[in-house]
């Protein structure tokens, strides 16, 4: 896959020479959508190959690193002694570098101090910037100290600083985030697997603890993505990992259990693409309004004895 590459230097360089953001950006994510889009209609049926989907969630996460970074280089940050030092951090899904085409684009903007009227203004300048382009951004703008405290009451937060990733700005300021706000930092082994394993049996009880569900939510439902997450946020704590192909290496799963795994969520991730395309928006939700759609994207036909979206 190494054809499918983006590069944002002509949207670059129309900022520079038009002197206007917006209208470059949005044609780069407008055309980096549709080469996405496209390349997944022509691969989903490749039963013999389902690991092209990785890459395609990791090139979607780098068209939105390259269109962030490129918005952040265009604001005017004061750089005195008096304004705090400032970083872009991916967190949450999109701080692991994978991404579906609608989902949340999350991100902290991180300080070194207290917030200053001086270094307000660009950050605004920048949000306005992302609504502009039309994406759909989740943020928070927090110090150092404050990540550290709202992480050790709140496990969501916690969770989502586990997988921060740094896209532009002090990097020596993200190296203390993940030091301070890393594995076991905030929460001890026993108490992160607690709180984790509690979250994931109220999530199984809402949607009736069965994998089985006519309308599964890809995401949520007992045996969803949400599962391997947990796997692997759990493992990150306490083993250090990064993905799951290192739990084989740290002996923690069989070679066959690593293989069950990545093949099982690399066809969730397509199933998940494929809605997210056909209804246009963060969906995971499998109903019955949407399954003959997917099944016949995927190119499943009906059978004498089967139906295609069985």
């Amino acid at each position: 896959m190494s054809d499918l590459k983006f590069d944002i230097s002509p949207a670059q360089q129309r900022i520079q020479a038009e002197g206007k953001i917006v209208e470059p950006l949005k044609q780069f994510l407008s055309d980096a959508d549709k080469t996405l889009t496209d390349y997944f209609r022509q691969h989903c049926q490749q039963e013999n190959d389902t690991f092209w989907i990785n890459e395609l969630l990791a090139q979607r996460a780098s068209v939105i690193d390259q269109t962030l970074v490129c918005a952040w280089q265009q604001m005017n940050w004061p750089h005195t002694e008096a304004t705090p030092a400032i970083c872009l951090v991916a967190v949450g899904g999109y701080g692991r570098g994978c991404l579906h085409p609608h989902s949340d684009i999350d991100l902290l903007i991180l300080l070194d101090r207290p917030i200053t009227p001086e270094i307000q203004q660009p950050i605004e300048q920048f949000l306005a910037t992302l609504w502009d382009i039309k994406l759909e951004v989740g943020h928070s703008v927090r110090t150092l100290d404050e990540c550290v405290e709202v992480g050790r009451t709140d496990i969501t937060i916690a969770t989502n600083l586990l997988e921060a990733r740094f896209l532009t700005g002090s990097d020596n300021l993200f190296g203390q985030l993940t030091l301070k706000t890393g594995p076991q930092a905030l929460w001890q082994d026993a108490s992160f697997f607690q709180a984790k394993l509690k979250e994931q049996k109220q999530r199984h009880k809402k949607y009736e603890n069965t994998e089985y569900n006519l309308e599964p939510d890809l995401k949520n439902s007992p045996g969803g993505l949400r599962d391997i997450q947990v796997i692997e946020w759990v493992t990150r704590h306490h083993l250090h990992t990064q993905n799951l192909h290192q739990l084989m290496e740290k002996k923690f799963l069989t070679i066959d259990e690593v293989k069950i795994l990545e093949e099982n969520q690399a066809f969730l991730w397509q199933v998940r693409f494929a809605l997210h395309i056909h209804t246009r928006r963060d969906d995971n939700r499998l109903v019955f309004g949407h399954q003959q759609a997917i099944a016949a994207l995927f190119g499943y036909q009906d059978k004498p004895n089967q139906l295609a979206v069985e």
